[in-house]
């Protein structure tokens, strides 16, 4: 299977600190109380892959992107600032700091973010317009004449490693300046290629994401995925596209005599087209999956889960995946068979004293051990 990140070290990001976890294996379960940093875990992952101030930006945006206008939610500046951990001390003392670093295909990536809030004059000119340019994070504000704004000025570091497929980092430090106040208006896309490939799947974009428009492209995986679909639909024949005055609508063929819209189907099967679809984008890459388990019945989280590990082996991907279902991990378990040692569950927990987190990292087995007898609670 895969193991594209063997270490992970946080020593400042979110709520994480000082967190190191070594040993991972190509399936991680992240398990802990609300709150105890699963999900940054997932966010500083997204951020090594590719450390540039687009993607950084795209991590921030993350958990405040489905707000449908720019009405409702933070700001761009606001949700960059969260990604620093202690925000009130960094406020205090006007030092922003994250570090994250990871041992990818045995060399070292680091990535570290500094900077200040200073006051910036800024012209009405600089910030007016409506217009962005595709492949941009936007960020739209106006002023009618000048105005003193808090603006963070830094840059990026990162120490990049040197691997045949990504030859353009040649090991070699790299930074960044980045500058970003209320009024940024867009941050251009990197032109660099990322460090791995790394797909996420949030909680809810089943809901909103195309869910097969790469699994339709891969035959033999598509067939595969038709005989899964049997389980929420026993008629399913085909996946496809359609045209529907000019918009091009996923659609489901069955027995019955017309196509049917794939939003018309429930939950667990777009959940379980949203993985897959994942899986087949990140050949030979990473795959993160925030709560895996929502919207798929208990019914069907075997088989789902069995096919997720059989085509994540297949196409060399590794999984990231957080969970509050202990059902979700015992089925994990028991769906992986063999592979269940390639299987590490990770418990998060935040130290109130210190303020660090701190972790335990089991092997499959020996959580499937524990769990069948005592019944051992890996959550806490």
């Amino acid at each position: 299977m895969a193991r594209h990140i063997t270490e992970l070290e946080i020593e400042s990001f979110r709520g994480v600190k000082e967190l190191k976890l070594k040993d991972l294996g190509d399936i991680n379960i992240f398990v802990g109380d609300n709150n105890s940093g699963k999900t940054s875990v997932l966010e500083a992952i997204q951020i090594l892959c590719d450390p540039s101030e687009f993607n950084i930006m795209q991590v921030a945006r993350q958990r405040d992107k489905y707000k449908s206008t720019s009405s409702f939610g933070l700001s761009l500046f606001d949700l960059f600032l969260y990604l620093f951990n202690g925000l009130s001390d960094m406020k205090e003392n006007n030092q922003y700091r994250m570090a994250l670093s990871a041992v990818i295909h045995d060399e070292v990536l680091k990535a570290k973010v500094e900077g200040i809030l200073v006051d910036v004059l800024i012209e009405g000119k600089q910030v007016s317009g409506n217009n962005a340019e595709s492949g941009t994070i936007e960020n739209h504000g106006l002023i009618e004449m000048q105005e003193e704004v808090k603006t963070f000025v830094g840059s990026i570091k990162t120490i990049l490693p040197e691997f045949d497929q990504v030859s353009v980092f040649n090991g070699k430090e790299r930074e960044e300046n980045i500058e970003i106040n209320r009024y940024t208006k867009q941050i251009r896309s990197s032109k660099d290629k990322s460090v791995i490939k790394v797909k996420s799947i949030q909680v809810i974009d089943h809901v909103v994401d195309n869910a097969f428009d790469e699994l339709i492209k891969n035959r033999k995986i598509k067939e595969k995925t038709l005989t899964l679909l049997k389980d929420f639909e026993p008629g399913i024949t085909d996946l496809r596209y359609i045209n529907d005055d000019g918009r091009f609508v996923p659609v489901v063929e069955s027995e019955l005599p017309d196509y049917l819209p794939l939003s018309m189907y429930g939950d667990g099967m777009k959940k379980a087209l949203t993985i897959l679809n994942a899986l087949v984008s990140a050949e030979n890459g990473i795959v993160i999956i925030d709560e895996f388990e929502t919207a798929i019945h208990t019914t069907a989280m075997e088989n789902v889960f069995r096919f997720m590990i059989t085509v994540a082996k297949e196409l060399n991907v590794q999984l990231f995946l957080t969970t509050h279902s202990i059902e979700a991990v015992d089925k994990v378990l028991t769906s992986a068979g063999a592979d269940v040692d390639n299987i590490r569950v990770i418990t998060l927990k935040k130290d109130q004293k210190t303020g660090k987190t701190l972790s335990r990292n089991l092997i499959g087995s020996e959580v499937q051990q524990d769990r069948d007898a005592f019944d051992f609670e890996v959550r806490v």
